[in-house]
């Protein structure tokens, strides 16, 4: 709530000491007289304490409060790039194929791979560092049909697969 006994014609402003976690352009004050809304928005995978600071001027005065806002972090999931469609020969190897990994929050992250048909392919051979990653398989001898091959990355508690 806002008032002035001298004037009804207030500004109302806000800002944070930290504007990396809630960007000052992230305010948005609604509504009139005395009735305000204010609303902030924090920046994308930035969580932390910043101050906010809401100010009312008459154009001659001005009063000022603050308050701690606490923006937790959340886990968001990992992400894996997608993989075009591959064809081999039978009684061949599809070598290399590469591919990405990420995650904001977590830097060890584990990937697995797996065929919906071992009998034709039993073997996902994932190597590399960091995000960039390559994946070899091969077929068993004399197999041929098809295959899909999922690639999956987990940070421990989500996970993004791609086929």
């Amino acid at each position: 709530t806002v008032s002035d006994v001298e004037s009804s014609d207030l500004i109302v402003s806000g800002s944070s000491s930290n504007p990396i976690l809630v960007n000052n352009t992230n305010f948005k004050i609604e509504g009139s007289g005395a009735n305000r809304t204010l609303s902030l928005t924090p920046t994308n995978n930035e969580f932390g304490n910043t101050i906010i600071s809401v100010s009312v001027t008459d154009g001659d005065l001005t009063a000022t409060t603050s308050f701690t806002l606490t923006v937790t972090g959340i886990n968001d999931p990992p992400e894996i790039s997608s993989i075009s469609d591959q064809t081999i020969q039978e009684d061949t190897e599809l070598r290399q194929i590469a591919f990405s990994i990420s995650d904001v929050e977590t830097s060890e992250l584990i990937i697995s791979g797996s065929s919906s048909n071992p009998t034709l392919i039993s073997n996902i051979i994932i190597e590399g560092t960091g995000s960039n990653r390559t994946f070899s398989l091969s077929t068993n001898n004399h197999e041929n049909g098809i295959a899909a091959i999922s690639l999956s990355v987990t940070d421990g508690e989500l996970t993004a697969t791609t086929s």
